[in-house]
């Protein structure tokens, strides 16, 4: 078996992948990151080395826009090293933008990465952009139960004299 891949290799192959797709040729960046795929699943070796390459799996599967099954690989990158930073991190861009689950971020912001690294900037504006997300979705949900609220109309043939006095909207 070969030796296990360097992280600045995996990386220069990802951001190849990212090249080619950048250059509109899909299918040539599909085929690299499928290809890091396999070697990264052949070289785990029930290390904590394997928490980088569940890492850097699911970085590939984030560019084929499989978000639900990166995550997957990032909350096994966490199971090995709670603390892995780059996984948390791509847990929280996943969550915020690409799953809208503002609220998870939030947590996985507040609870993990902040404290990892107190009022780092990035973090602080995921944060910010969370408690947007967060209200806004609070604002649609609010506006879908007050549509569902609203009182009915009366039927026809009501004995309300304001029913006869009404008129239909635009005349």
């Amino acid at each position: 078996m070969s030796a296990a891949m360097k992280n600045d290799d995996i990386e220069e192959l990802l951001n190849k992948a990212l090249d080619l797709m950048a250059d509109f040729r899909d299918d040539e960046g599909e085929e690299e990151i499928n290809a890091l795929i396999q070697r990264l699943k052949a070289d785990m070796d029930a290390t904590v080395g394997d928490a980088d390459r569940y890492y850097y799996w699911g970085r590939g599967l984030s560019l084929l826009e499989e978000p639900e099954q990166a995550l997957l690989r990032f909350e096994k990158a966490l199971q090995i090293k709670p603390d892995h930073e780059g996984a948390l991190w791509e847990t929280v861009t996943l969550l915020l933008y690409e799953l809208e689950r503002p609220e998870g971020a939030k947590a996985v912001l507040v609870e993990t990465l902040l404290p990892l690294r107190p009022g780092y900037e990035l973090y602080e504006e995921a944060l910010a952009a969370a408690h947007t997300l967060i209200r806004l979705q609070k604002g649609k949900a609010t506006s879908k139960n007050d549509a569902e609220t609203e009182p009915e109309f009366p039927e026809s043939g009501s004995d309300s004299e304001s029913d006869s006095e009404s008129e239909p909207p635009g005349d």
